[in-house]
């Protein structure tokens, strides 16, 4: 169950301090963005798992990534542990409090489970993160939402740096390499695949979201509510059968969770 908490100040790195006093789960990500309760997909993914879970939970904010393990984010503290990276999360909760997010899914859904999972994170989301830094227009809305509580020092010192960043990562990898019109035809591909999944079920595997639908459809809202249209938003927005799919997570999977 989700607990609030106030807004911690986004460019404080005390955040990532450790308190073995501390008995509630705590996790610390991206604020709210762009109609998401985390401007991060993965950090939306997190809380569709503890909210899943069933456990107690609280958020705090945070822009800074610099204290954190991996220098990224989210980030869950569970007393003096600190777990980083979001299928680290996942394995932790499940190992913590013995729950399953497959559950009730055979070896074969499991393992598609597992791909889909990889082509979202490890493809999709590359296409999004496109769509947010590269564009100016998309980019001055993202660096606003960044920089809004930071001193405007932090901003001109870091917003170019963070941009380039980010841009580099997705070259790297290799999408970023791809003019939009091939980007596009990608997410179509995905689309497609995932599509073909859900069928004609209310999730992707069955009546029940599971772990894989923790997963896709924050990265789906990442694609489909780009800070301005695109040619890919727009695309994915028109996609009647996975925006309902959408709203059927949301209202399975955010319960408490603000945008």
């Amino acid at each position: 169950m989700f607990a609030a908490a106030p807004l911690v100040m986004v460019w404080d790195w005390r955040i990532f301090e450790t308190k073995k006093s501390e008995t509630m789960l705590k996790l610390i990500t991206f604020p709210p963005a762009f109609g998401a309760p985390s401007m991060s997909p993965f950090g939306t993914k997190v809380m569709c798992l503890l909210n899943m879970s069933g456990a107690e939970w609280t958020v705090h904010y945070a822009g800074d990534t610099r204290k954190s393990p991996k220098k990224k984010l989210p980030v869950l503290k569970d007393g003096a542990r600190v777990i980083a990276d979001s299928n680290a999360i996942r394995e932790y909760l499940e190992e913590k409090l013995d729950v399953d997010f497959d559950k009730g899914l055979d070896v074969k859904q499991r393992a598609t489970s597992y791909m889909l999972i990889k082509m979202l994170e490890e493809h999709s989301y590359f296409i999004g993160l496109i769509e947010r830094y590269e564009t100016e227009e998309n980019w001055q809305l993202v660096r606003h939402q960044i920089f809004a509580k930071a001193p405007k020092w932090v901003d001109f010192l870091l917003a170019n740096k963070i941009r380039k960043k980010m841009l580099g990562q997705a070259e790297a990898q290799g999408v970023g390499r791809h003019s939009n019109a091939e980007r596009l035809a990608m997410v179509k591909a995905d689309l497609a695949a995932l599509r073909t999944v859900l069928g004609d079920k209310d999730f992707l595997f069955g009546a029940k979201p599971t772990g894989a639908d923790a997963t896709a459809v924050p990265f789906l809202v990442t694609l489909a509510h780009a800070p301005s249209s695109t040619e890919i938003s727009r695309f994915c927005a028109a996609d009647k059968v996975l925006m309902d799919y959408i709203e059927r997570g949301k209202a399975a999977m955010y319960q408490g969770l603000k945008a």
